[in-house]
């Protein structure tokens, strides 16, 4: 069946970006960065869970797309796919 292992690097990525946000918003406490360093945090946050999100999709396109061209596809491929899109990446 079609899996996606969580890729170290990624989740690298939102923890930086969620240190990120929390740093600045104890900044923004107790004076030393303001509420737009706040919102850019955030927002960067946001975009880097998009890319995220983004290129597990396009992970797990390919593979269907790959196991469809060379004639594999079955029904778990498509349980499997089922699965991980109603659970949130790790």
């Amino acid at each position: 069946p079609l899996s996606l292992q969580s890729n170290h690097t990624d989740c690298q990525a939102k923890a930086s970006g969620e240190l990120q946000v929390r740093s600045t918003t104890r900044g923004a406490e107790v004076g030393t960065r303001t509420r737009s360093d706040v919102l850019n945090a955030v927002q960067q946050l946001h975009a880097t869970l998009k890319e995220l999100a983004n290129t597990r999709y396009q992970v797990l396109l390919a593979g269907l797309q790959l196991k469809s061209t060379v004639g594999v596809l079955d029904d778990a491929d498509l349980r499997g796919l089922d699965a991980l899109l109603v659970a949130p990446p790790r």
